[in-house]
């Protein structure tokens, strides 16, 4: 079987995809933020100040 130039160049780009997904995992923190982080107290969006009395 004839082997085609880009043969070994998609061998290798899958390689290399395949790895990178696989240590996306190992990495911790790697840009994720757990949702507690992200979403701010109950207080901050329902104060006393955030009414008005009338």
């Amino acid at each position: 079987m004839k082997r085609r130039p880009w043969d070994r160049t998609l061998l290798l780009i899958a390689i290399a995809g395949g790895a990178g997904f696989a240590l996306r995992g190992v990495v911790s923190g790697a840009g994720s933020a757990s949702p507690l982080a992200v979403v701010p107290r109950t207080e901050y969006f329902a104060s006393a100040d955030s009414f008005s009395g009338g």
